[in-house]
């Protein structure tokens, strides 16, 4: 059964149960925030989530760390334990968990509630995955989708029995916003299910969707991979990249254009330094690339990247494809950069 007709009820449930002026004040402050730009700079696909600590339902700290080094994580984020739509919605999505599971993806949901609070979560709905406090909510806010709850609604919301300073324990009246997120292992995100609206959820079957999207497309591309080892001249830098080898380039900047290397762009998840860090000198004149160099044999062997042409913001490596071992550079067709224009 989809989740839509279920949350529908709750809301004409709770619609028959009172005063048509409390609902009518409720429906007005969703749609002012719907009309307003407190989300416009949430977080979206092609961005990189932020590394987050958090307690969980027994007060163990879980990081994004742990749970990324593992695959796919699906970030949902719900309102507190006394909301019925929340509820609802988590155990929706714990009915995917073994699809989930088996595309190698976590669930995992966050709230600004206190762990306690959090734990009643859990039990109660019996949920086999784990549920993270964000008090204060700090990840929430660096997400872009925190948001106040207005005047009008905070006497309302006591009188429901409802008092989100002892469920939150920071003295706000804020709340996040029941986002659903899709982080690819090396901390893209994905897919993103935004709605202002808290009576609306992701709908299971989507979530699903994503899952099995991504994880097709991860595993078809893990097919093609190969780790290579590089070095520069003289041995002392020594690095492994994990490549297809589908993107190589040249860049026609000066200094590239001097230097006549082939380039290939990868997440900076795919490269090791192995050793001689202490043997780099970096050069770059630009604040998104920095070119590191063995300042024993002078060779380039790779750029460190913050914004780059072919991942967005994800932070990067540009490799030197000829200290690669293994490579023939003739088999290689690279592509022109215009790095001469570019900024």
């Amino acid at each position: 059964m989809k989740l839509e007709p279920r949350l529908l009820a709750v809301t004409e449930n709770f619609k028959a149960q009172i005063p048509a002026e409390v609902f009518n004040t409720i429906v007005a402050a969703i749609g002012a925030l719907m009309r307003s730009d407190t989300f416009k700079a949430a977080l979206k696909p092609g961005d990189m989530l932020p590394s987050f600590a958090l307690p969980d339902a027994n007060g163990q700290i879980v990081s994004s760390r742990e749970l990324l080094a593992r695959g796919q994580l699906m970030l949902t984020f719900y309102r507190g334990d006394w909301c019925p739509y929340c509820n609802l919605a988590l155990k929706a999505l714990h009915d995917q968990l073994p699809v989930f599971r088996a595309a190698g993806t976590s669930l995992v949901a966050v709230s600004p509630q206190k762990p306690d609070h959090s734990l009643t979560t859990r039990e109660r709905l019996e949920l086999d995955y784990p549920v993270l406090s964000d008090v204060g909510n700090v990840l929430a806010r660096q997400l872009g989708i925190v948001f106040s709850l207005v005047n009008e609604l905070r006497p309302l919301y006591t009188n429901f029995g409802i008092d989100i300073n002892s469920y939150n324990g920071d003295g706000r009246f804020e709340l996040p916003l029941p986002a659903t997120f899709l982080i690819g292992s090396d901390g893209k995100i994905l897919e993103r299910f935004l709605e202002i609206d808290y009576r609306k959820r992701i709908e299971p079957e989507t979530a699903v969707s994503w899952v099995r999207t991504h994880a097709a497309r991860q595993a078809k591309e893990e097919t093609h991979m190969k780790t290579y080892y590089g070095r520069c001249h003289c041995g002392t830098v020594n690095f492994e990249v994990d490549t297809d080898l589908s993107g190589p380039f040249r860049c026609n900047c000066s200094l590239c254009s001097r230097r006549g290397t082939t380039i290939e762009i990868v997440p900076a998840t795919r490269f090791r330094l192995i050793s001689g860090e202490e043997a780099l000198t970096k050069y770059g004149g630009r604040d998104f690339s920095k070119h590191f160099f063995c300042r024993t044999c002078g060779i380039q062997c790779f750029t460190r990247l913050t914004v780059n042409m072919k991942l967005e913001n994800e932070p990067s490596i540009g490799v030197n494809l000829g200290c690669l071992n293994e490579v023939d550079l003739s088999t290689l067709e690279p592509k022109v950069f215009d790095g001469a224009h570019m900024l």
